[in-house]
């Protein structure tokens, strides 16, 4: 993602892994301290996604053009997203 990042929006990106639990810790004062499990859960998982997958791991690359129907949107890409969003990173 870092390298991703950095080559469409040219800001430098670096990734420092960290722990699930101290992504749980990290994001609890943002999102509320019941959600501090959620979100380690959700890294958890984001550890593990089956290679060629996206949404998560919920859906093969390939059926990407089927998400409009079992979705209700399109499913993208992290450079699709970055491309379509507009996003540089926080200011």
């Amino acid at each position: 993602m870092a390298q991703i990042f950095t080559e469409v929006t040219g800001q430098p990106a670096v990734h420092k892994p960290i722990s699930p639990e101290k992504f749980g810790e990290m994001t609890a004062p943002f999102i509320g301290p019941a959600f501090r499990l959620d979100a380690q859960k959700m890294m958890e998982w984001a550890s593990v996604i089956p290679a060629g997958k996206v949404c998560y791991g919920a859906m093969e690359y390939k059926k990407m053009e089927d998400s409009p129907r079992e979705l209700g949107l399109k499913a993208s890409t992290f450079e699709e997203w970055l491309r379509r969003s507009g996003w540089k990173g926080p200011e």
